[in-house]
């Protein structure tokens, strides 16, 4: 999907390695989002959300 496209596109902007924006969370994208998670100070859960993607603006 677009958002899930877009929140790809954003970690890998924000150096968190998310792999190729195509829309599919894989274990890379999971990774990255823990990662991004744990920087920011958020419970760590490797789930995208509607929320994770506002919050990276």
């Amino acid at each position: 999907t677009r958002e899930r496209q877009a929140l790809q596109q954003r970690l890998n902007d924000r150096g968190f390695a998310a792999g190729n924006p195509d829309g599919v969370i894989g274990e890379k994208g999971r990774a990255a989002i823990r990662a991004y998670e744990q920087s920011r100070g958020f419970p760590v859960t490797g789930v995208p959300s509607k929320a994770l993607l506002a919050s990276l603006g």
